[in-house]
């Protein structure tokens, strides 16, 4: 009896499993045939859409273009689409409506001239609304700051009154013109919407320019568009980046009114003024801002703006232009100080003298102009190579509401006036006397409020 209950049990067991062998094999066929349908459809019309970019678009002509022109494998639904021809059939601007014939591939399956048939791009108006309901925008490329960034010529538009200069032709390399009907959709204008328009009237006044256009018989109202003009005024003060790095900033700052002339490049149509008779110098920058007021030359204002100066020489320099030479001044008080003192490191007396004997040396700062060649010797230092240094001197200054003693030319020159070293603070690094020669090396470690490194001259002194 209780083989007999073993040996049905084993025989259940085994059909159990067969049957469920059965079903699992029926479902993993069903599952690849589902795969197998699934990769052999065609691309659905919203598929298509999300290919060529226009699921929401409402540009007809964006939409266009982009059916003709996109044509790399995009993964689609977890399926890659290729297209390899697509052509338009028909497209109808009046009601919103592109038919095309499509080939490629979409995942397994290839498909050959399928029709398509896309709606819902905005309608074009009635030519009353073409006109009445018309506005402008910047491309987008242009619309963050078209004054600078257009090439529209404003000055022969503006100053010289050629209203007649801006067509529409030419306006629309970079503006878009835009038209609605009443149930709000907007329709922007075809290329051949453009050819039936033209601009009647072309405006410049509150920061914008003021047109009305024509679209076939039909008139608009006044369309603004806006245009700074003092940012497009802007980019005809252009800055000499080659000239203004010959100079430092500190002291073309202080004579500002002096130099700015020099430092930008400005047609001969306009007189450039700086305004507020300021300017503000931004040392951590090593750039100086101002406000300048542009006029043409009848004195007729034209703009006004900020203008950044960047590009200065900057401090660092000095390491290679700075100049420190022993006088005869300086030769006889060393000569005095060190009468009984022995040969060897004399730094630590060198030292505590400093302030009083920096003074008694000449100082001055390398410079390659055209100017410094006329010079005398009484305002230029003469060095090997032909090189030339102007001559500085110790002056008390008035910066602000408080005096400062600096470093200055002798020249009186503006172009020279550049170099202005306000509190000039130098260390001795070492101090040797040798054969009747005082050997110091100095160095300029802060001026101007800003530390410097590596600015070390070494000077001989005759005993």
């Amino acid at each position: 009896m209780r083989k007999t209950i073993l040996l049905l049990s084993v025989s259940l067991l085994l059909s159990c499993s067969k049957d469920k062998e059965l079903i699992d094999l029926k479902l993993d066929n069903d599952v690849k045939d589902n795969v197998d349908v699934a990769s052999l459809v065609d691309p659905t019309e919203n598929e298509l859409r999300k290919y060529f970019d226009i699921e929401i678009t409402q540009d007809i002509d964006k939409a266009a273009n982009n059916i003709l022109t996109i044509r790399e494998t995009k993964k689609i639904e977890s399926k890659e689409l290729s297209i390899e021809e697509a052509i338009i059939e028909t497209k109808d601007v009046d009601k919103g409506i592109i038919t095309i014939k499509v080939s490629g591939k979409f995942g397994k399956k290839n498909f050959s001239k399928k029709q398509y048939t896309f709606f819902d791009f905005a309608q074009k108006p009635y030519d009353s609304y073409m006109a009445n309901r018309a506005y402008m925008r910047w491309k987008p490329q242009f619309e963050g700051n078209p004054a600078q960034l257009t090439d529209i010529d404003f000055d022969t538009f503006y100053r010289l009154k050629k209203s007649d200069l801006l067509t529409i032709e030419e306006l629309s390399k970079w503006v878009d013109l835009y038209s609605s009907n009443p149930n709000a959709n907007i329709y922007k204008y075809t290329a051949e919407d453009l050819k039936n328009t033209k601009i009647i009237e072309a405006r410049y006044k509150g920061e914008a320019f003021n047109f009305r256009i024509k679209y076939k018989n039909e008139t608009s109202k006044d369309i603004s568009l806006n245009f700074n003009k003092n940012e497009y005024y802007k980019k005809k003060v252009v800055l000499d980046k080659e000239e203004i790095k010959k100079y430092y900033v500190q002291g073309v700052h202080q004579e500002f009114s002096g130099f700015f002339g020099n430092l930008v490049k400005i047609s001969d149509d306009f007189n450039l003024e700086l305004m507020y008779d300021n300017a503000n110098l931004n040392k951590s920058g090593n750039s100086i801002s101002c406000h300048f007021s542009l006029s043409t030359k009848t004195d007729e204002k034209l703009a006004e703006f900020e203008y950044l100066f960047t590009g200065f020489k900057p401090l660092s320099d000095l390491s290679e232009e700075l100049v420190i030479k022993t006088t005869n001044e300086l030769d006889q008080y060393m000569q005095r100080s060190l009468l009984k003192t022995p040969d060897g490191d004399v730094a630590e007396k060198v030292k505590r003298s400093l302030q009083h004997w920096i003074k008694m040396t000449q100082i001055g700062v390398i410079r390659k102009d055209d100017v410094i060649n006329t010079l005398g010797s009484d305002l230029v230092i003469r060095l090997p190579n032909n090189q030339l240094a102007l001559k500085l001197y110790l002056k008390s200054i008035s910066l602000g509401n408080y005096s400062v003693d600096a470093l200055v030319p002798l020249s009186t020159r503006v172009l020279h006036q550049d170099i202005l070293l306000i509190n000039p603070y130098f260390q001795v690094n070492s101090a040797v006397k040798k054969e009747g020669k005082l050997i110091v090396e100095v160095e300029l470690y802060n001026v101007n409020e800003e530390s410097l490194n590596n600015v070390k001259r070494q000077i001989e002194i005759r005993l």
